[in-house]
This record gives structure tokens, sequence and C-alpha cells, in this order.
């Protein structure tokens, strides 16, 4: 199967492991920062809030948005398959 993907499937299937990787990375990393700022009352400082939101932000992109363009390529990864069949 892999000798017949063309060029630009190849890039589309590695865009997408590496997309799904990254989603991954970013709602483990900002989880332990959100869930360490729960649970330690000494993190609550005023500079330590604007990383609280910043950690907030980046989970809302990398589980939303980065999530989404995976789906989108996996959908049409699996479109130009259907077709060629």
């Amino acid at each position: 199967m892999l000798k017949s993907l063309n060029n630009s499937e190849g890039k589309n299937i590695l865009l997408t492991v590496l997309l799904s990787l990254m989603v991954v990375l970013i709602v483990l990393g900002n989880s332990v920062v959100i869930l360490a700022f729960i649970v330690d009352r000494r993190l609550r400082t005023r500079s330590n809030f604007f990383l609280l939101n910043l950690s907030i932000c980046d989970f809302l992109v990398g589980k939303f948005f980065i999530l989404l363009t995976v789906l989108n390529l996996i959908v049409y990864i699996g479109r130009n398959e259907v077709l060629r069949i």
C-alpha cells in the first residue's frame, strides 16, 4: 500500500502523524501545568496566573483546532483511497 501512495499523500500521512503527536504532547503538558496550579497553593501568584491562562489557551488550541485539522487530513486521505477503488 505504501508504494502506491504518491508524494502528496505521503506528506499528508506524515503531517497527520506529526500533528497527532503534537496534540498529545500539548494536551498532556498543559494538563500537568493546570493540575499543578490547582493542587499547589504556593503556585498561585500573579505571574503564575498569566502562565495558567497561557496553558489554558494552548490546551484549547491543541485540543480543538489541531485535532480538527488532523481529522480533516484523515478524511482527505481516506477519500482519495475510496476514489481509487
